[in-house]
């Protein structure tokens, strides 16, 4: 009987593993076809598509499942404002960045697709993902019509029907629309960046004008067309062809209809995506994109309340989100938005390994490679006729000094940040009384009660290192960059007092842009003051533009142009890259002008040190740019008071100090061609006519 109850509980267990083993076995290779099907179906739809468009998707399917990126949409007249926000506001850079190929309105913003592309290319090189998309106006109507005159509109059927049929009127207005993208996307192609293209999206509601159209004649349709012209007959083949559906709803005069009435099948489409809008994150929204796409990647294109990090743990197949322009703080608390950046499941811009490779060395340099600060100066530049008239007057000064650099004062000390970094509310300075002290001398600039102003981009929750002071002279200038992030904050008269931040002025910005300001973001009119708008430059340029920085003269190289002031800025004239003036003297020399020192002096004649070199070098191949108004003529070195580690002495000699730059002639310099003279700015002469 033991024998056998033992050979039966032998032969069970036997057969049980046996069992375990088949299903082991069975389990195996099915998992083995899955991933030979998933490895086999993740390249493009395009068969041309490019190794960076191939690389990018794969990644998109290798995140399936186990985590989502963060992505940003901005408006193309703010490329980069709504990024920026979420930047300062977290710590944290979406690794999406989003932006959109509309046209613009003349009559209300100013920016131009090249704008966008090039907003893209800093993107790109900064290491983000790039998504663009296309609010195409009806194909009869002037692009300057915009969305709320066109896309938010209607078509008739027979409208419908020659627009989607060839040969006709409409049909070719269509592929001079589609075709005037194509050649901004060639450009992006030509850099060798993928693009998530995610054109005509929510086709599937009731507000656009290529919207709500069933069948294969309708939606279906029109994305074949572009599919067909950007593939096969511009050849982009940078692309990742986003179908973006908005999540099924059924609200009075706010339908969405099924995802799959719309779908041009898996044969047009990489990757499926879905917006969500009014905190609408139903299961079934990423259940049915799923389903439909038979494992494509799918994601949450655009969406207003932000995503909860307990719905991207429910709902685990999304790849990305992406959050809409302003909406990131008019309809998220700031709290939430931190929350979801730093829930491990989100993957942000320094988590991701695909794209540009990074090396662990920070960028250093202010603004991109393209901008006018960063370019040297050309080879026999034109001299400006009234170029020997206004050295005369720099000769005349009544400080008898030449150019030299001010190490003691009035410079601009730049602090460097990071997520790290103690943040401070930067409150509006008030003046509490007569400012004469402002400018350092009698006269009175401004009444008692004044308030200048920060810009409306200034994030006012700044990050500031606890030993930080300002300019320690009256100006009181002051700037934080985050190397890393690639943003900076300038202001001009700031203080702490009794644990807080103020500062008359106040500037936000990405040092990845071009360093020059749009005066058309400043409402100003003339005979204001810049500084009632946002910029601690009365020519509204940068406060970090321009200065010369400790460690590149270190190195050996400075390769950029210098900020410079001198006396006798013209009235009310200022050229590029200027934006404004407080310039004084009639027939002075316009704010932006550029000065360079005579790139065939011999400078071993002057006994300078190696990084008086270093300057006299820029001078010679990049020029000085004038940025002010001074006492005298000046360039700009970062301040570097309260900096146990770093100091000018030895290095650069002052204005204090005998030798130097200073011991350079002005006869040695010359003003270069002036051009594009605008007439307007600061009526800063009562300010200033004690000084003449």
């Amino acid at each position: 009987m033991f024998i056998e109850v033992l050979t039966n509980i032998t032969n069970n267990f036997f057969e049980k593993i046996m069992k375990i083993i088949s299903i082991s076995l069975l389990t195996f290779f099915l998992l083995v076809g899955c991933t030979a099907n998933q490895i086999k179906n993740v390249n493009p739809v395009n068969p041309n598509s490019s190794k960076e468009a191939k690389e990018l998707l794969k990644y998109l399917y290798d995140l399936t499942g186990t985590g989502v990126l963060s992505g940003q949409h901005n408006y193309p007249h703010q490329r980069h404002l709504s990024t920026d926000s979420v930047i300062s506001r977290t710590g944290k850079t979406p690794a999406i960045w989003g932006c959109d190929f509309i046209a613009p309105n003349i009559y209300r913003e100013k920016y131009s697709r090249q704008d966008v592309v090039d907003e893209a290319i800093r993107q790109y090189r900064k290491g983000c993902i790039i998504t663009l998309m296309y609010h195409q106006v009806k194909p009869f109507d002037h692009d300057s019509l915009g969305f709320s005159g066109s896309v938010k509109s209607h078509v008739t059927d027979d409208e419908w029907k020659e627009i989607i049929t060839p040969g006709t009127n409409y049909y070719n207005m269509l592929i001079e629309k589609i075709d005037s993208v194509a050649v901004y996307l060639k450009q992006l192609e030509e850099k060798n960046i993928p693009v998530l293209w995610r054109p005509y999206h929510e086709m599937n509601g009731i507000w656009f004008w290529y919207g709500d159209r069933k069948g294969s004649e309708g939606f279906i349709k029109l994305w074949k067309i572009m599919y067909d012209r950007y593939v096969n007959f511009h050849k982009l083949n940078n692309l990742i062809w986003v179908w973006n559906a908005n999540a099924p709803r059924d609200w009075k005069d706010d339908e969405a209809y099924d995802y799959k009435l719309f779908y041009p099948g898996d044969e047009y489409v990489d990757v499926l995506a879905a917006d969500v809008y009014k905190n609408d994150f139903k299961k079934s929204h990423h259940d049915q994109l799923l389903e439909l796409g038979n494992g494509k990647p799918i994601a949450i294109g655009e969406c207003g309340i932000i995503p909860a990090p307990e719905i991207l743990e429910e709902q685990t197949k999304w790849v990305w989100f992406m959050d809409w322009a302003n909406f990131i703080w008019e309809y998220n608390e700031p709290e939430k938005v931190r929350e979801l950046y730093n829930s491990p499941r989100v993957i942000n811009l320094n988590d991701i390994n695909i794209g540009l490779k990074k090396t662990n060395e920070l960028n250093k340099r202010f603004f991109s490679e393209y901008s006018f600060w960063n370019q040297p100066l050309p080879e026999n530049p034109e001299v400006d006729p009234k170029s020997e008239y206004w050295i005369g007057l720099l000769e005349k000064d009544q400080s008898g000094e030449n150019f030299g650099p001010n190490v003691g004062g009035y410079s601009i000390p730049i602090y460097e940040v990071d997520s790290e970094t103690p943040k401070y509310r930067v409150n509006e300075r008030v003046f509490t009384d007569k400012q004469w002290a402002v400018v350092g001398f009698e006269g009175g600039w401004f009444d008692k009660g004044e308030v200048f102003h920060h810009s409306n981009d200034f994030e006012k929750i700044v990050p500031i290192p606890e030993k930080a002071i300002p300019d320690k002279e009256s100006d009181a200038h002051f700037a934080l960059v985050d190397y890393k992030n690639r943003l900076a904050w300038d202001m001009w008269g700031a203080e702490f007092k009794d644990g807080q931040w103020f500062s008359y002025t106040g500037m936000f910005y990405s040092i990845d842009d071009d360093g020059v300001f749009d005066e058309y973001n400043f409402p100003i009119k003339d005979d204001e003051s810049i500084h009632h708008y946002g910029p601690g430059r009365a020519s509204g340029v940068p406060i970090i533009a321009g200065t010369i920085m400790y460690d590149e003269v270190k190195s050996g190289v400075i390769e950029h142009k210098l900020s410079c002031a001198v006396r006798y800025g013209a009235l009310k004239e200022f050229t590029y890259p200027a934006i404004w003036t407080d310039g004084v003297f009639e027939g002075g020399l316009p704010e932006g002008s550029v000065i360079q020192l005579d790139p065939e002096l011999d400078l071993t004649q002057f006994n300078l040190t190696e990084g008086e070199k270093v300057v006299a070098k820029a001078m010679q191949k990049y020029g000085l740019v004038i940025t002010d108004v001074s006492l005298g003529n000046v360039i700009y070195p970062e301040g570097l008071w309260n900096n146990d580690n770093k100091s000018w002495e030895g290095i650069l000699r002052g204005w204090s100090e005998k030798g130097g730059i200073k011991t350079i002639p002005l006869k040695n310099y010359r003003v270069l061609k002036v051009v594009n003279i605008v007439n307007k700015g600061d009526n800063a002469r009562p300010k200033f006519d004690h000084v003449f």
